[in-house]
């Protein structure tokens, strides 16, 4: 899919991406688990503004709140060890 940026591709999230990974920098991509990032997925999910401008706001969106407060304890599945030997 990302390999030949096509003018007019049918996904323009794709195409985007793709011309995106063609460029003269280094694209790297990692995966996060959803479990690891719900704040983010909850965010995702909320409705877009109109036109997609961009939206700040200095106040927590109520359905983001449970996960942030999670996040904040440290749910135990995201702890991760590391040992340097």
């Amino acid at each position: 899919m990302l390999d030949s940026p096509q003018h007019g591709h049918r996904m323009p999230l794709v195409h985007a991406i793709g011309l995106l990974c063609h460029g003269a920098w280094q694209v790297d991509f990692q995966w996060i688990p959803r479990e690891l990032n719900m704040v983010a997925d909850c965010l995702s999910k909320l409705p877009s503004p109109p036109q997609f401008s961009l939206l700040v706001t200095t106040v927590i969106p109520e359905p983001a709140r449970p996960f942030l407060d999670r996040d904040s304890e440290g749910p135990p599945y995201s702890r991760h060890s590391h040992v340097v030997t």
